[in-house]
């Protein structure tokens, strides 16, 4: 059973599905965005509420839409999937940092650099190997049998 077979059987409505964590802020805006509807107004709004102007658009911009994320959700509310990890940057590797106490992360990477590894602490590994042949024949069977 693949990868995509486990994640279909995720049964929960609030799951933020993300191809992969290269561009950490355009990644962050379109949770944002998602999580309130697609209206770009709103997501400046709250970003310029609390921080001066000058600040919003500078390097803070990370941690602020980081901050307004967490902001927007209760903690262990929304589940983030993000399908490939393999091509994580640094400033991916912070923003995950931030954010693995407050969402669920369900990551799949064919590999992660050791630097890249501090966002891994409190993650449960699983590792997908392939069946034996009498596991195999037996799990085709009990398939046949439902069918």
């Amino acid at each position: 059973m693949g990868k995509s077979q486990l994640l279909k059987m995720l049964n929960t409505d609030k799951v933020l599905r993300l191809d992969d964590f290269k561009s950490v802020k355009s990644t962050l805006v379109a949770i944002l965005l998602e999580l309130h509807g697609g209206v770009k107004e709103k997501i400046v709004e709250l970003l310029t509420k609390s921080a001066e102007i000058e600040k919003v658009i500078t390097k803070n911009s990370v941690p602020n839409l980081i901050k307004l994320l967490i902001s927007s959700t209760n903690r262990n509310e929304y589940t983030l999937i993000i399908d490939d990890l393999t091509a994580l940057t640094p400033s991916g590797v912070t923003a995950l940092d931030k954010l693995k106490n407050h969402f669920h992360i369900i990551a799949a990477a064919r590999k992660i650099k050791m630097s890249h590894g501090s966002f891994l602490s409190n993650f449960q590994k699983i590792s997908k190997v392939p069946l034996n042949r009498i596991e195999s024949t037996e799990l085709i069977m009990k398939l046949n049998k439902l069918l």
